[in-house]
């Protein structure tokens, strides 16, 4: 796993994250709602405090719904800790751009090189270790090359609708209502009373 300390003073980190996440070709691809849920969730997630005495370590992934007319792609993933139907996607590598990552790992588990992936939503819980994980959503319509499987699992289309006919992987089908809503933006793990919950937001 890659981890990532951000240490730019916060001017310069926020310049850097717009440009990195939620620009492509020099044009902004989000909703104000978005920009605004983000970029707080970034800002109080992986920057220093204004004092730069406090740090947080976090692990960076993503994951891309592609689609078309009405089908999308999935992956039937075959590891055992995250087994099921779920989309492609992976981590960020270090000194990667976000976007870059997303298209990247869409190319290595399916073939296909992806273009303009819309970022539609984000995903976060500590791990064991107290590290900050997250998941950034992304989803296009845009792609091209041809369609191959890779060790991850067999990727194939399904109709949307038939989504819920098959063995899911943990959590995929509140990730698909988030990437397809105008609404939601976040899936939000947390503790209370010694037990794991969660909610949409």
């Amino acid at each position: 796993m890659k981890f990532f300390t951000f240490q730019h003073n916060v001017e310069k980190y926020r310049m850097w994250m717009w440009k990195s996440v939620f620009c492509t070709e020099g044009k902004n691809i989000l909703s104000k709602k978005m920009q605004i849920n983000l970029f707080n969730i970034f800002k109080k997630s992986i920057v220093y405090n204004m004092d730069m005495k406090k740090r947080h370590q976090c692990i960076l992934t993503n994951i891309c719904l592609i689609y078309k007319n009405n089908e999308i792609l999935v992956v039937d993933r075959k590891k055992k800790d995250w087994p099921g139907l779920t989309f492609p996607g992976g981590h960020v590598e270090e000194n990667e751009d976000f976007q870059a990552s997303v298209i990247r790992e869409v190319k290595e588990e399916t073939g296909l090189t992806i273009r303009k992936p819309i970022l539609c939503g984000i995903e976060e819980f500590k791990t064991e270790d107290e590290d900050r994980y997250l998941m950034l959503y992304y989803k296009t319509d845009q792609f091209s090359g041809k369609l191959r499987s890779s060790r991850e699992g067999e990727v194939f289309w399904i109709k949307k609708e038939d989504l819920d006919k098959h063995k899911l992987s943990l959590d995929l089908k509140r990730i698909y209502k988030i990437m397809t809503s105008d609404e939601l933006s976040e899936l939000i793990y947390y503790k209370k009373d010694g037990k794991w919950r969660s909610k949409i937001v």
